[in-house]
């Protein structure tokens, strides 16, 4: 399984989620963007509805 983490200053690092396969996507693979209110939005390149991937929201 794939996942994003994040450190913040010297915190060690916590895995937020962990991708499957369908429907929620799988292979995340761009960057990461982070609002002003602290979500974490990205992409994968496969799983989804269609198998062509999913952009996901992430709220820690």
């Amino acid at each position: 399984m794939n996942g994003y983490a994040v450190t913040i200053g010297t915190q060690p690092l916590r895995s937020l989620y962990a991708f499957g396969v369908s429907p929620d996507g799988a292979h995340p693979e761009a960057g990461l963007i982070l609002d002003a209110s602290g979500n974490l939005y990205g992409t994968t390149n496969g799983g989804g509805a269609s198998g062509n991937g999913t952009v996901f929201k992430i709220t820690p």
